[in-house]
């Protein structure tokens, strides 16, 4: 007979001792009987198993099939029932299961044969939710800034789709050092969030989410990394069925980005595009200025550039130190911090195309360059050009044109362009477009020496788009700007006029020069950087005006023009026969009238004005103008117009007055009209010379009175010593 419990309840995946089995037999030792029964226990779900550690004496047979046969002595039995039987569900089953307990006396004592016994109890084996599981490969490996598709990705859950509505499960996936992008089959349902980022969720059905990483999560790492990266995979399945509440797994997997030299960049910057054509004289450094070599992020990375084709040429430093490496066959490799201030050396004389690259190296030995810079050079022997650089420049680009130590004339084209004069005593002609004027060393602050910056009417800008010349270095009373072949003088009658065409101000502590055109337009700048007008005219800069500021400039020589002006020394300035003005400036000058109708400004100190048989014309008279005659310094001299009559001053003044006559004009200036022995006349007008205020005559004196009383102001020059 079998004594059972009452049912009971397990978890999913759990075990539970059954207690209270038990079995009795009246008959089972009677008569000598032996007592030995068999027990059959078993369930269909699960598995059975003996705790009782004492079995001696008992036959125990357990296949693992969910039965347990135990046979012996019934004393023997109980005590092993009596230790509990241990249920195991079969893994992840919840449902119905039951317990057969089927005794058998097998045959005992008396007549019956055989008798059994069967109960049964029943088990309730409640659901348990289940964790999810990951399927990952065992390393991911990736190139550097190349996306890689990461396959073998798989989740699982026994329980998963024991839900009725089976969309409840997220995969996140994320990465350390990289972006994951997820391609979606056609009509998935799945949800991705933050597509593209370092940390990618998807929800929805396990096999829907399957699919997609079925067909390929990518990775790409972030820009120039290399190195070690990991995938996190954590798969949470919602709470599926059962208790337990949601479960998930983490699965991590290591990816190896190997490392690839990323391709640098070199360039000239804007301000310095000169640095790609230079024209230099033999034995000139010649600097790479403006060159930008830029690699990526990556540490892993090392930075050179490299140049090549530079024949005899080395690469070295401002002072003429070699930096890095001699690759042999005119090939040079330079750390990328040492391209500012690189310069090149002992270039053969003749053209050169140097090429410049950028190498980025790996850690791993890889390397990528960068798109060449080229860099035209020609090296001219002075000897065999005249002293001159630069005469064929690239007419249309910008050029780089740079001397050492020669006295050289430099010559830009019409880009613009770089000169750099160097030590010797320069001249500088840029040529049109905006252009940077060095007259010592580039970066320098002169040379000491004087260097003319010199400009043609050819090299002006426009009205619609004026020029822009910067001087960098002028040094105050020893450069010169020289505009002699740029500004056409035969409209300037005046210092009056001239200022219309010269305007000198000051703009953020530099010098600006102004020049117009004969309808007032700027068509040209000049700028003196770093030279205010306090150290261009001194501490009364402030008072002074536009003539002040133009007469100082070509007194003291910082600025010339035509011949036709003078400055702070003794000049002689001859006209040309077409008429034209001349401006003695400070200074004892000679000016000599030439055949057409001119005027004559000495400007300050005793001024010769000076008319020769040459001077006049035959077939009409000449009308000349002398703008600023000063009684008792200034005189005039027509001394080859007039008849020599004798040597003493009676008789110059009787020759004065033969040829001499004198009136005065609508303006109430003293004019004079000079008629030689064959017939021929010259005009002459004393602009600032009035009868009346400046000779003391009476009001309609005379002529002869005129000629009389400048005459006794020792106007005219009546010899060598007079």
């Amino acid at each position: 007979m079998n004594t059972v419990p009452d049912a009971f309840t397990v978890d999913e995946d759990s075990s539970h001792v059954i207690s209270g089995l038990k079995i009795s037999d009246v008959d089972a030792k009677e008569n000598g009987a032996s007592g030995d029964m068999t027990v059959t226990l078993a369930v269909g779900h699960g598995q059975l198993a003996i705790i009782a550690t004492d079995t001696q004496g008992l036959n125990i047979t357990d296949n693992g099939d969910g039965k347990l046969v135990i046979s012996g002595d019934i004393n023997k039995i109980n005590a092993l029932l009596a230790d509990g039987i241990k249920y195991t569900g079969d893994e992840n089953y919840a449902g119905k299961d039951q317990l057969t307990m089927t005794t058998s006396d097998n045959g005992n004592a008396g007549a019956g044969g055989v008798l059994t016994d069967t109960d049964t109890v029943d088990i309730t084996v409640t659901p348990v939710n289940d964790a999810p599981v990951n399927h990952v490969p065992t390393s991911i490996t990736a190139d550097e800034d190349v996306a890689t598709v990461i396959t073998g990705l798989q989740v699982s859950d026994v329980d998963f789709n024991e839900l009725p509505n089976n969309t409840g499960m997220s995969v996140q996936l994320s990465v350390a050092h990289g972006s994951l992008t997820i391609t979606l089959p056609e009509n998935s349902p799945v949800k991705v969030v933050q597509n593209g980022a370092g940390n990618v969720t998807l929800e929805g059905s396990m096999d829907d989410i399957n699919a997609v990483l079925n067909s390929g999560v990518s990775y790409t790492g972030d820009e120039n990394y290399s190195g070690k990266d990991e995938l996190t995979i954590t798969t949470n399945d919602g709470g599926n069925t059962g208790s337990g509440g949601n479960q998930a797994a983490t699965s991590k997997v290591e990816i190896n980005v190997a490392p690839k030299a990323d391709a640098p960049s070199l360039s000239i910057s804007p301000e310095h595009l000169q640095t790609a054509a230079i024209r230099s004289s033999v034995g000139t450094m010649l600097p790479l200025i403006g060159l930008i070599a830029a690699a990526s992020a990556d540490a892993s990375e090392t930075l050179t550039v490299k140049l090549t084709n530079l024949g005899s040429g080395q690469v070295v430093d401002k002072d003429g130190n070699v930096i890095g490496k001699d690759l042999g066959n005119g090939n040079w490799e330079v750390p990328a911090d040492k391209v500012d201030g690189l310069y090149i050396k002992d270039l053969d004389q003749g053209t050169h195309s140097i090429n410049v690259v950028a190498v980025s190296t790996e850690s791993d030995g890889s390397y990528a360059e960068s798109a060449p810079v080229n860099i035209n050079v020609v090296v001219d022997d002075l000897s065999q050009t005249n002293n001159v650089i630069g005469n064929n420049s690239n007419v249309d680009g910008d050029n780089l044109i740079i001397d050492s130590t020669a006295a050289a004339t430099l010559y830009g084209g019409d880009g613009d362009d770089v000169l750099v004069g160097g030590l010797g005593s320069d001249i500088l002609v840029g040529g049109a477009g905006d252009d940077i004027l060095w007259g010592g060393e580039l970066g320098g602050h002169g040379d000491g020496v004087k260097d003319t910056f010199l400009w043609t009417a050819s090299d002006f800008g426009t009205a619609d788009a004026p020029a822009t010349d910067k001087i960098m270095d002028f040094e105050v009373g020893i450069d010169t700007i020289s505009l002699g072949d740029a500004l056409d003088t035969k409209d300037i009658h005046s210092l009056a006029d001239l200022n219309n065409r010269l305007n000198i101000t000051e703009q953020d502590g530099s010098t600006l020069i102004q020049i117009s055109n004969d309808q007032d337009k700027v068509v040209q700048n000049i700028i003196l950087d770093g030279v205010t007008n306090h150290d261009l005219f001194g501490s009364t800069s402030s008072e002074m005006t536009a003539t002040d500021k133009v007469t100082t400039l070509l007194n003291n020589g910082s600025l010339e023009l035509s011949k036709n002006f003078g400055n702070e020394e003794s000049n002689d300035l001859i006209a040309d026969n077409q008429g034209e003005s001349l401006f003695g400036f400070d200074g004892d000058d000679t000016l000599v009238a030439g055949q057409g109708s001119d005027i004559l400004t000495g400007g300050a100190g005793d001024d010769l004005f000076t008319w020769h048989e040459t001077s006049l014309s035959s077939d009409k008279p000449n009308a000349d103008t002398i703008a600023d005659f000063e009684l008792g310094k200034d005189k005039i001299d027509i001394r080859e117009l007039l008849s020599n009559e004798g040597d003493d001053s009676q008789s110059d003044m009787d020759n004065l007055l033969k040829h001499v006559s004198a009136g005065v004009d609508d303006k109430g200036n003293v004019e004079l009209d000079i008629t030689t022995d064959d017939g021929k006349q010259q005009h002459i007008v004393l602009d600032n010379i009035n009868p009346v205020h400046d000779l003391g005559l009476m009001d309609g004196a005379s002529s002869a009175d005129i000629v009389n009383s400048l005459f006794d102001h020792n106007a005219f020059k009546l010899d060598n010593t007079h």
